[in-house]
C-alpha cells in the first residue's frame, strides 16, 4: 500500500512495516529488497510526517537486519537516500537531522566496515566537489552537516577496521580527509582530524607516511592532536575515577587550545563565525563509542 496515493494509506502501511521489522516478520527475509527499496522511496517525498516515519522504520530495519546490509549497493542506495533527506528545505533540519544521524550512527556502528567506509568517502568527494560547499546559503550549511555526517562515520568505522584492512585503504580515504582538514568549516576540520586520529590508533605511526596529501605544518598539528589524545588515555588508563566515566563523544576530543588551532584558516586568520546548523550533541546508536 506504499505506492497507494492516499497519505492514510502510506502511513498505514509504513505502521505495519515497522511493527513487521520489530517482531522480525518472515517476510522482511523473503522479500527484504523490495520492502527496502519500497522506503527509500518515500524518502524522496516532502511529506515531513511520512518521512520522519520511514526514518524510524529504516531505524529498526538496521537493529534488527544489520546482517543484510552486506552488500555494498544496499549500503549505497541507503547512505545517499539518508543524506538527500538533509538537503530536503522543505523538512525541519533539527529532526531529520537526529534521525538520520541515529541511522548512520547505526550502520557505521555495526555493519562490516570493510563494505561501508567507501560509500561515506564517496559521499565526502561528492560534497566537496559541488557547488553548494562553497554557498552562504542554507544548502552550504546543509551539505557541511553532511559532510560532518560522513567523517564521523569513517572515524566509527575505523576504530572498527582491524589494521591490515585499514592501512590497504588509507591511500584512498586519506586525500578526502586531508581536503576536509582544509575546509572553510572549523567543525569539518575538528571531524577530519578525528578520522586521522582514529587512524593512528588503529595502525600507529606506520598511518603517518600514508598522510602525504597534507602539508607539513598539518602534518605537525595533527601530530599533536595524537599525542593529545593518547596522554589523556593514559591518564584515564592511570586514574580509577576518570576510567568509570564514559567517553566523550569525538567531537570533544578537540578542545582548548587545539580548537583554537584549528579555527584559524589556512591564512591564519580566525575561524569564521559559528555555523547555523550544528549536529545534535547527544550521540546515541554507537556515536563515539571507542571499538563499537
Amino acid at each position: 500500500r506504499l505506492t497507494e496515493p492516499s497519505r492514510q494509506a502510506k502511513l498505514e502501511a509504513i505502521d505495519v512495516l515497522s511493527w513487521m521489522a520489530r517482531q522480525k516478520y518472515s517476510l522482511w527475509d523473503t522479500d527484504f529488497n523490495r520492502m527496502l527499496l519500497g522506503l527509500l522511496y518515500e524518502l524522496e517525498g516532502t511529506d515531513a510526517g511520512v518521512i520522519m516515519l520511514v526514518l524510524q522504520v529504516i531505524r529498526e530495519v538496521l537493529i534488527k537486519y544489520i546482517k543484510k546490509f552486506r552488500d555494498w549497493a544496499h549500503v549505497e542506495f541507503l547512505v545517499t537516500a539518508l543524506f538527500e533527506v538533509l538537503r530536503c528545505e522543505k523538512l525541519p533540519m533539527k529532526n531529520s537531522c537526529e534521525s538520520v544521524q541515529s541511522c548512520i550512527g547505526l550502520l557505521a556502528s555495526k555493519a562490516e566496515p570493510s563494505q561501508i567506509w567507501p560509500v561515506f568517502v564517496a559521499s565526502i568527494q561528492c560534497e566537496l566537489s559541488s557547488s553548494d560547499v562553497a554557498s552562504k546559503g542554507t544548502q552550504g550549511e546543509r551539505s557541511k552537516i553532511i559532510t560532518r555526517l560522513a567523517l564521523r562515520a569513517i572515524a566509527v568505522l575505523i576504530r572498527r577496521m582491524p589494521k591490515n584492512v585499514l592501512m590497504e585503504g588509507i591511500d584512498r580515504i586519506a586525500p578526502p580527509l586531508a581536503r576536509c582538514f582544509r575546509h572553510q568549516s572549523v567543525n569539518v576540520r575538528k571531524e577530519a582530524v578525528e578520522c586521522f586520529v582514529a587512524s593512528h590508533e588503529v595502525a600507529g605511526d606506520s598511518v603517518l607516511s600514508h598522510l602525504t596529501a597534507l602539508k607539513p605544518q598539518q602534518l605537525r598539528l595533527i601530530k599533536i592532536y595524537i599525542d593529545k589524545t593518547a596522554a589523556r588515555r593514559r591518564g584515564q588508563n592511570t586514574d580509577s575515577k576518570q576510567a568509570l566515566e564514559p567517553r566523550r563523544p569525538p567531537l570533544q576530543l578537540v578542545h582548548g587550545r587545539g580548537t583554537t588551532e584549528l579555527g584559524q584558516s589556512s591564512r591564519g586568520g580566525m575561524s569564521r563565525a559559528k555555523e547555523n546548523l550544528t549536529l545534535p550533541t547527544s550521540l546515541n546508536d554507537g556515536w563515539g563509542r571507542q571499538g563499537c
